[in-house]
């Protein structure tokens, strides 16, 4: 799981407004029909440079005990309201983790790096867990009640639900309703420019 992180400049936090439900995302390696992902998105502001070091989603465990190997971690371009086409340099496969109560702080390997331009830009970010085929556990990102942004999409690109093999709104992923968004904070170094001076 590694050690506990260093604490950096919070860039993104939509921590508030958390509820008691956790909709499966996560990956098992050796049952890939089962894999669920679910993405959130949040803004960074123009004239901004994001480097995102550490990405801390609230989530939990449940069916059982498990501890997850890794949590894989991808950032995307917007592509009309739902997560586009992953961002050079940001896709994670297996990052490591530090657990404290309810929030899993995800080192990346490396800074993903997002652009705000000069209009400000939207991006996506899916967090996985990487859990083992045994036991039998689920991990869950838990929502949040309050919107930021698009809602959250849903995918479950192994195929075990046909109507969201690609992305969509989560609610069409689920017979009952959901909260709109995902809790998650982002950490990392924010880089403005303002008339060629930082």
């Amino acid at each position: 799981m590694g050690v506990a992180p260093a604490s950096g400049v919070v860039l993104h936090d939509q921590t508030d407004s958390c509820t008691n439900t956790y909709p499966s995302s996560q990956n098992i390696a050796t049952i890939p029909s089962g894999e669920e992902r679910i993405a959130d998105d949040f803004s960074v502001p123009p004239g901004a440079t994001w480097n995102v070091e550490l990405v801390s989603p609230h989530g939990g465990y449940s069916n059982g005990l498990q501890t997850a190997g890794s949590f894989a971690v991808i950032f995307y371009a917007d592509g009309s309201g739902a997560p586009g086409a992953p961002v050079a340099g940001c896709s994670y496969a297996t990052a490591s983790y530090h657990k404290s109560g309810n929030t899993f702080d995800i080192t990346l390997p490396s800074a993903c790096v997002l652009d705000g331009g000069e209009q400000g830009a939207v991006y996506w970010v899916s967090v996985q867990a990487n859990l083992f085929p045994n036991p039998s556990v689920d991990w869950g990102w838990e929502d949040r009640s309050l919107q930021s942004g698009n809602v959250s999409h849903a995918e479950y690109p192994g195929g075990s639900d046909p109507t969201c093999a690609t992305w969509q709104v989560k609610q069409a992923c689920f017979g009952v309703p959901v909260d709109p968004d995902q809790c998650f904070s982002l950490s990392g170094n924010d880089t403005v420019f303002r008339n060629g001076f930082e």
